[in-house]
């Protein structure tokens, strides 16, 4: 999926995996990448914005 959305895309796609836990004690901290992340307009390859714990 990842080398199909890189072509769609004109880009290399890095993803960056993290479990519910870790996600949320990054959002918790105010990780400045999570913070970009959140507030940017996302391409989903598989899942949505529900599926991001709050």
């Amino acid at each position: 999926m990842l080398e199909a959305a890189s072509g769609t895309l004109g880009l290399t796609v890095n993803p960056t995996i993290l479990t519910r836990k870790e996600f949320a004690k990054r959002v918790k901290a105010q990780e400045s990448f999570l913070t970009r992340a959140r507030e940017q307009p996302k391409v989903w390859i598989t899942g949505g914005e529900s599926d991001l714990p709050v």
